[in-house]
């Protein structure tokens, strides 16, 4: 299973977003569709369809939640002095 090395972002709600795909490592499995030796005329569904997890992680980390968790968290808050 072909994977990336990643640079990206590490929110303190615990989530990671990629910024960039730095470098693509091939497994070299003529059973993985993404790897370089995988036959071109194969057309099974029985191989390897996907990357599999980053192998590395180069992030800086926010204090702030991303923006997904910054809207359910905000939009979830009681407001005061209105019905």
């Amino acid at each position: 299973m072909c994977q990336y090395d990643t640079t990206g972002v590490q929110y303190a709600c615990g989530h990671y977003q990629v910024t960039s795909l730095d470098r693509k490592h091939d497994c070299g499995s003529k059973y993985c569709v993404k790897s370089r030796n995988h036959p071109r005329e194969c057309r099974s569904f029985s191989c390897i369809q996907h990357y599999g997890p980053d192998l590395t992680q180069t992030t800086s980390i926010s204090t702030a939640y991303c923006a997904p968790c910054q809207q359910a968290f905000f939009s979830n808050l009681p407001t005061r002095g209105r019905r």
